[in-house]
């Protein structure tokens, strides 16, 4: 059995398509602008820095470039800087930093300038990796505009993070893969500054027998963590060893994130009241299950655009730890499947799946203090990636 293709609505056409995107990335621009005016996001109304995410990147690599690397792993150090340098008050608490000594060889070179200019080339310079990468992915001329309009891209603005760079890398390390396996290898390897993000891909690689796109992967990971041992010192490392586990306890307690606010089973089951034990094997089923069918699927005889999605979402199922800023990476994963849309026709069903879990994001900002629902919709796509994969009548489907 086979799924039906269903042509596009005649309402979407190319101009609608263009005029939709254009409107609600203007919305996102117009939200973020007033939210500054107001003294909201960024800068408060005095201009002075607020205590947003980015302000830990910031002083990271403050304290890289004084020499105190490894006192980014001292909570009260790297809060000093943060206070210091924002409108927080004095009281307020301070954001940790949770990165490995490699994400310094980014944040160092960034701190040299101001806090909001700091910042705002983070943003820019991220952000266009993104649209350059999903453009590479589906090139047609209303992609940079709908990239621009995905709601996650919305949330990776407001909470100043990382998403649009991993979204870029994941992107490149799949774009490049069958063609250029070794410079995919060196995207996966510089994924390593997020390392919960990378746990599945050393699975997908090692079952499809990349063995030139792993080695490139593990040699690029050991060269960078060499390099900022060099430049900010072993102890660096030591100190992030040292400090993980205690950063790792007081975020699952919900010091620094509420549960509707980590995306993941192993957050929707303690959010649920489950012991730690029953979360882990919720966790760990999920998880297993998910890289067990994305691994079959990597070997199957199916459309590498079909893997290539199943890959994307899959990075936010098999980690213990996402937030909805990492969603961005879901824009890669739609964009591999229109793509794969374009050439066989679009099923039904298609669409509206694409735009609840591109909108789902949206709802932690929303709906604070309920259930975790991200894991459920990312649950979804993966399944419908699945599905199409089953009922695929050649390996071009």
């Amino acid at each position: 059995m086979t799924d039906r293709s269903y042509p596009l609505p005649r309402t979407l056409t190319p101009e609608r398509l263009g005029l939709y995107g254009t409107a609600l990335a203007s919305v996102w621009l117009l939200i973020c602008l007033g939210a500054m005016a107001k003294g909201w996001w960024m800068v408060n109304g005095s201009g002075q820095p607020l205590l947003s995410n980015f302000l830990c990147l910031w002083a990271s690599g403050r304290l890289a470039l004084t020499g105190l690397a490894s006192a980014s792993y001292d909570w009260q150090a790297i809060g000093q800087i943060e206070l210091a340098a924002s409108a927080a008050a004095p009281a307020q608490a301070a954001l940790p930093w949770f990165y490995p000594p490699t994400f310094l060889l980014a944040t160092a070179p960034l701190a040299l300038l101001p806090y909001v200019w700091s910042c705002a080339v983070w943003l820019l310079l991220t952000g266009i990796g993104y649209v350059a990468v999903v453009r590479a992915i589906l090139p047609h001329r209303l992609t940079v505009v709908l990239a621009l309009a995905a709601p996650p891209v919305f949330i990776n603005l407001v909470e100043t993070e990382t998403g649009f760079a991993v979204a870029a890398l994941i992107g490149i390390a799949l774009l490049l893969l069958e063609a250029r396996p070794a410079l995919a290898g060196v995207a996966l390897g510089v994924l390593t500054f997020k390392p919960q993000l990378g746990l599945l891909f050393p699975l997908i690689l090692l079952a499809d027998s990349r063995w030139r796109a792993f080695s490139s992967a593990a040699a690029t990971a050991i060269l960078l963590a060499a390099l900022s041992a060099s430049l900010f010192g072993p102890d660096a490392w030591s100190a992030f060893l040292h400090a993980t586990p205690a950063t790792l306890a007081a975020d699952a307690g919900g010091d620094f994130a509420a549960w509707d606010s980590v995306q993941t089973w192993y957050s929707f089951a303690s959010f649920l009241g489950a012991s730690p034990v029953v979360a882990w094997s919720v966790y760990a089923l999920t998880a297993g299950c998910s890289a067990g069918a994305i691994c079959w699927l990597w070997r199957a005889p199916v459309s590498y655009n079909l893997k290539a999605a199943a890959a994307s979402v899959g990075v936010l199922l098999v980690t213990p730890y996402v937030m909805s800023y990492d969603m961005v990476v879901l824009v890669v994963a739609v964009a591999f499947l229109i793509k794969q849309d374009l050439a066989t026709g679009f099923r039904r069903g298609d669409l509206a799946v694409y735009l609840l879990v591109l909108f789902a994001p949206l709802y932690p900002m929303i709906a604070q203090g309920l259930v975790p629902l991200l894991p459920l919709t990312d649950s979804l796509l993966l399944a419908w990636i699945l599905r199409r994969a089953v009922n695929a009548r050649t390996p071009g489907q």
